[in-house]
């Protein structure tokens, strides 16, 4: 179904130790200059590990691709600058409301929207979808004009 020339909307569904790089191999292989993000911070390390996700942004960074990151304010983030800094890797970032909170990370780009649950479930999914995704990057932007920066 996956390489069928129709481009009907479906949906991708991965579970195990490493769903979560699926979505983030899809995001990098398919996006070609932003993708938008919500997530709670601390969900990224429970669901890959350190070492992945540090290559995973240097290769993003090299590729070119920005991003906009919603997220939720916590005090457990690592504070480092591969995580935090803007500028030298091509994000933005706001913080939703301290009564937001998160159980899965939602990622935007091009037609597709990536979810990636909680280590508890161990599940990503794919959804191909350009209307899905158009409407969910109306929420995003919704959600961004009133988010707050750090």
């Amino acid at each position: 179904m996956y390489a069928e020339k129709d481009r009907q909307p479906f949906v991708q569904l991965f579970q195990g130790q490493y769903a979560a790089r699926e979505v983030y191999e899809d995001i990098i292989n398919t996006t070609e200059t932003e993708y938008a993000y919500l997530s709670p911070s601390r969900l990224t390390l429970q669901m890959v590990d350190r070492k992945y996700i540090e290559q995973w942004i240097t290769r993003r960074v090299k590729k070119g691709i920005n991003s906009r990151s919603l997220r939720v304010k916590e005090k457990n983030v690592p504070n480092e600058s591969i995580f935090n800094n803007e500028t030298e890797y091509l994000r933005k970032i706001r913080y939703l409301p301290a009564y937001v909170d998160l159980k899965a990370s939602i990622y935007i780009y091009g037609n597709n929207i990536g979810v990636i649950s909680t280590q508890k479930e161990g599940s990503s999914f794919i959804i191909h979808s350009s209307d899905l995704s158009f409407s969910f990057m109306q929420i995003f932007e919704f959600l961004w004009g009133i988010s707050m920066k750090g």
